[in-house]
């Protein structure tokens, strides 16, 4: 088979720029560039093959997603893969499991607005009432 003289030696990893073998290159799905090992790995949400300048780890469990399958939190900026992603059962926004409550199914912007209401209104019923 038919090899450059400027492959001879391996290809350079667009990432981090090391040599590698023909073998040993992998190929980003996003960026279509040349990769080495080291510098791959699959997606969660989608199982393709990313380079490390094309992912992001999801900020509640930590693993690899590409940019395409994580998504922002209604409730805060955190970056969230769709297994972490729960649905408020009040607003019905999609918002990361860490900023919901396992019993109620209720985010964080919706208890805190709950709890300001209740306040509220106990304060108006501790009143006295005027003559």
């Amino acid at each position: 088979p038919f090899m450059s003289l400027a492959d001879w030696n391996g290809v350079s990893c667009w990432n981090c720029s090391s040599q590698t073998s023909d073998d040993d290159r992998y190929y980003c799905e996003s960026c279509d560039h040349d990769v080495c090992y080291d510098c791959t790995s699959f997606c969660k949400g989608c199982d393709r093959t990313c380079c490390t300048s094309c992912q992001s780890r999801c900020d509640v469990c930590d693993e690899p997603c590409c940019n395409r399958c994580l998504t922002t939190s209604a409730c805060s900026e955190l970056s969230c893969c769709d297994e972490c992603l729960k649905e408020c059962a009040i607003c019905g926004n999609k918002v990361a499991s860490s900023e919901i409550d396992e019993a109620t199914q209720v985010c964080t912007a919706c208890q805190a607005a709950a709890e300001e209401i209740e306040s509220v209104v106990v304060s108006e019923s501790t009143v006295p009432s005027t003559p």
